[in-house]
């Protein structure tokens, strides 16, 4: 409906209700909070809704006829504030992820993929990557792919730890080059602050990269408690580094090939949509 942020012209409202309208549809999904109240069809449709994250508000929950959540972590939370919800993981397109076999490299190379934003942690990323630095010397490189407001700080804050030839800024990139390049590392770190689950460690494990992650209940779900995977403490960049560091003397490693095994029983798309499906059909008399 191309509806500015904040914007609050209902010309963009009435589109959406007239969508709806035209496409008659036999049960609507919501993936985000404030937009159920502007959704007015007359006929009588199930709506229901996923939650993403532990940090959601349950005030517009009862308005939905079934929840979602997408791990066990987010299901918990919600229980807390009253309503139930079915988990359904979050799907990946195992197909279009390469998965060959990566490059010799002299440097170990690490990868973060995500928004440059204070929940997603990158800050201790990089302070992590100082401690490294400082304990073996130029053995690494980071790639940050992505883009937030905090991207400026996190420059400011390679800069100031001498960590330019280090760490690069890739910016946004395409789904296609994500997919297309993820095999090519050799390690994936999200230092998130908060996570309900975890989609880029999954899609990691897909290109069977090795995954440290910190131990918040979402993304130690992807990586089975820490079976498929190594965990840090969250937020702690001394605990990061020294898992970085044991990493790269290779004093700890990941079972790749039993992670994607893993994440293919429980992440595949064709899995997972289908399992909406089957919860669509028994809200929906066909």
């Amino acid at each position: 409906c191309k509806r500015p942020v904040g914007s609050k012209n209902p010309l963009p409202l009435l589109k959406l209700n007239g969508y709806l309208v035209k496409t008659n549809p036999d049960i609507i999904h919501v993936h985000m909070e404030g937009i159920v109240k502007f959704i007015k069809v007359k006929k009588k449709v199930p709506i229901v809704r996923t939650i993403h994250n532990i940090t959601s508000v349950n005030n517009e929950y009862g308005k939905f006829d079934k929840l979602f959540s997408i791990s066990e972590a987010v299901k918990i939370r919600t229980q807390k504030q009253g309503f139930d919800s079915t988990v359904i993981y979050n799907g990946i397109h195992f197909n279009d992820i390469a998965f060959e076999p990566k490059p010799s490299n002299k440097k170990t190379r690490i990868v973060n993929v995500g928004r440059l934003e204070n929940d997603k942690g990158q800050k201790t990323l990089v302070s992590a990557a100082k401690i490294v630095k400082d304990a073996l010397g130029d053995v690494f490189t980071i790639d940050f792919i992505g883009t937030g407001k905090n991207e400026e700080s996190l420059k400011e804050q390679v800069h100031e730890n001498n960590l330019q030839d280090n760490v690069k800024f890739w910016g946004i990139q395409p789904r296609s080059f994500i997919y297309s390049n993820l095999h090519n590392y050799d390690l994936y770190v999200q230092p998130s602050l908060f996570e309900g689950f975890g989609l880029t460690i999954a899609e990691a494990v897909t290109a069977k990269v090795p995954v440290i992650t910190s131990d918040l209940e979402g993304p130690m779900e992807v990586i089975a408690g820490g079976k498929y995977g190594i965990s840090f403490e969250c937020g702690n960049a001394d605990d990061l580094a020294n898992k970085i560091i044991a990493f790269i003397k290779k004093e700890i490693c990941v079972d790749t090939e039993a992670a994607w095994k893993y994440a293919l029983e429980n992440f595949n798309i064709e899995a997972t949509s289908q399992k909406y499906l089957d919860e669509y059909k028994s809200l929906v008399n066909f």
